[in-house]
């Protein structure tokens, strides 16, 4: 069974899982274990919102909501709806991103004024026979962003509309109210800059060949344990072999949504 949603602000799918459905993700290199074997089962659910694609060789270990993540990523954590994950990255468990900010400067900050869904809103509206409470959210921020390579410690908590950098870290325990800029490595409540993995000419370079736009099998001849080695390589490496194509296979038209 197919029926459109509303979570965290944006159109999402609530899907009945069948065989049939299963077995197209596995085929589109959406994995949900470490080893390729299936958790989901016929009948149990899953959420996505509306754009999200089947990006392949991406894995996601936890929950039963598909984030755009992309290739050669992975998460112990369930990302919420809106989530957005580059490629490459590395998201450890328990990861905690903050919902909707409750509407403090109107009179209720309850859910009354907004959450139409929620039992001890809904169904007093339908004994009263009122279809829609009010509307006090007002604009909301998005989901964060988390760029390429990053890497997220365990027990992290982001808040809404932040980015994390390409090739960031964040260290486990860590409250980021931030946005983090590319290849640094933060940590604390509030998170802090600690230091950046490489100087100022290296990250120019990483991000000028943006190395992770290309299968990681393509350049497996190069030493990755060696930075400028690997920056001296790459470019040349470049020339002789193609982009990793970008899935344009959205999973609502993938399992036959429309």
């Amino acid at each position: 069974m197919i029926v459109r949603t509303i979570i965290n602000n944006a159109n999402a799918f609530e899907v009945t899982l069948t065989n049939k459905i299963i077995d197209k993700l596995k085929k589109k290199k959406v994995f949900f274990t470490t080893s390729g074997e299936e958790r989901f089962h016929p009948g149990e659910k899953i959420f996505f919102e509306e754009n999200v694609c089947a990006n392949p060789y991406s894995a996601i270990l936890s929950g039963n909501t598909i984030p755009e993540i992309g290739c050669f990523s992975y998460t112990w954590s369930s990302l919420p709806i809106g989530t957005v994950v580059g490629r490459y990255c590395s998201i450890a468990h328990g990861l905690k991103i903050h919902g909707p900010r409750h509407p403090i400067e109107a009179v209720t900050t309850s859910p009354v004024g907004y959450d139409d869904d929620f039992i001890i809103v809904s169904e007093p509206l339908r004994k009263a026979g009122i279809k829609k409470t009010q509307s006090t959210m007002g604009i909301q921020k998005k989901m964060p962003v988390i760029k390429n390579d990053a890497w997220i410690g365990a027990n992290v908590t982001l808040l809404p509309g932040i980015t994390i950098g390409n090739g960031a870290v964040v260290a486990a325990e860590s409250v980021v109210t931030r946005s983090v800029p590319d290849y640094a490595i933060v940590g604390g409540n509030p998170a802090k800059i600690i230091k950046f993995r490489f100087d100022e000419v290296v990250v120019e370079k990483f991000l000028e060949i943006q190395w992770w736009d290309y299968n990681f099998v393509d350049f497996n001849c190069v030493d990755l344990g060696d930075v400028n080695k690997f920056l001296y390589e790459f470019p040349e490496i470049r020339k002789n072999i193609k982009k990793f194509r970008k899935n344009r296979n959205k999973i609502s038209h993938l399992i036959e949504v429309y």
